[in-house]
């Protein structure tokens, strides 16, 4: 499933990077009235980011988190105008 969500911070939030786990420790988010299926991505990249996930990044600039069951990646592209 593809979906954008944003997670916004309202408050500045601080990630911890040790021993190839990553974390954001004190993060949250707005509660907006979304869709259910737009909630349920939210609470999965939530659920990653809030917790201890292993971090990774590959030859192709694609970052890796995994958490469990559960794997988001992240490709850094260019701004494109």
């Amino acid at each position: 499933m593809r979906a954008r969500t944003f997670l916004t911070a309202l408050a500045p939030a601080r990630a911890e990077l040790h021993d190839g786990l990553f974390l954001i420790p004190a993060m949250a988010t707005t509660r907006r009235l979304c869709s259910t299926a737009r909630n349920e991505v939210e609470r999965t990249v939530y659920g990653v980011l809030a917790n201890e996930s292993k971090i990774s990044l590959d030859e192709d600039k694609i970052l890796t988190l995994t958490s469990g069951n559960v794997v988001l990646r992240f490709r850094l592209q260019d701004w494109v105008g």
